[in-house]
C-alpha cells in the first residue's frame, strides 16, 4: 500500500494508509523535517523521499492479501482505523478478530469497528496480570446482531477466520501476538 500525494509541491510516497496518516501525522513529520533541513542543512526533498521505506509494524499492518493488522486500542485509534479501511477498501466488510483489556474503552471501539465487520472472532488475551474480556463478554457487548465466534486463543482465532478480507484490532497484545504466530512463532514487538 501506498499513499501518492502532493504537498507543497513535492510528490510524496507514504506507505502507511489513512487519512489520518495523510493529514495529521505527515504534516507533523513534514515540519519537523522542514526544522531540521534547516538547521542541519539537508535537503528536504531527499528526506521526503526517505519516507517512503517507512514501517510501522501492526499500523494498518498488510499481513498477507486481505489480512490487516491495526494495534489500534483506543478510540481514537479504532476510529483512524475505520477511517482507513473504508478509505482502501470502500464497500467491504471484515472479519474482524478483536480483544480487548477491560481498562480500554471497549464498547466505543466495537461500536465503531461494527460499521466495517461482517462478523466477529473474539480472543482473550492472555497478559499476566491484566484483565481482559473473554469472547461471551464481547459478544454481548455488540449493539448490532452480528455474528460472532469465541476464540480460546489467537491461533484458534485465525483457524476461525477463514474468509477475507480479516481485520485484527483492539490491543497492540493482540497485534503481537498474530505477528508472532504469523511469523512462525518468532517474537514480534508492536
Amino acid at each position: 500500500f501506498f499513499q501518492i500525494f502532493e504537498y507543497r509541491g513535492q510528490t510524496i510516497e507514504l506507505p502507511l494508509l489513512g487519512t489520518m496518516q495523510r493529514n495529521h501525522n505527515f504534516k507533523i513529520v513534514y515540519l519537523v523535517l522542514e526544522y531540521l533541513a534547516q538547521q542541519f542543512g539537508f535537503e528536504l526533498d531527499k528526506a521526503l523521499k526517505g519516507l517512503r521505506g517507512t514501517f510501522w509494524p501492526a499500523r494498518c499492518q498488510e499481513l498477507e492479501p486481505g489480512f490487516i493488522v491495526d494495534g489500534g486500542h483506543n478510540p481514537d485509534g479504532v476510529a483512524a482505523l475505520t477511517a482507513a479501511m473504508r478509505e482502501v477498501y470502500p464497500g467491504e466488510k471484515f472479519t474482524v478478530i478483536f480483544a480487548g483489556f477491560k481498562d480500554k474503552e471497549v464498547n466505543t471501539s466495537l461500536e465503531m469497528l461494527q460499521t466495517v465487520a461482517k462478523r466477529f472472532i473474539f480472543v482473550p488475551l492472555h497478559e499476566y496480570g491484566r484483565p481482559s474480556y473473554s469472547g461471551e463478554e464481547l459478544g454481548v457487548m455488540l449493539d448490532k446482531a452480528l455474528p460472532y465466534q469465541a476464540a480460546d486463543n489467537v491461533r484458534h482465532a485465525l483457524l476461525l477466520a477463514d474468509e477475507k478480507p480479516i481485520l485484527a484490532a483492539g490491543s497492540l497484545y493482540l497485534a503481537g501476538e498474530i505477528l508472532a504466530v504469523k511469523n512462525h512463532g518468532t517474537a514480534a514487538k508492536v
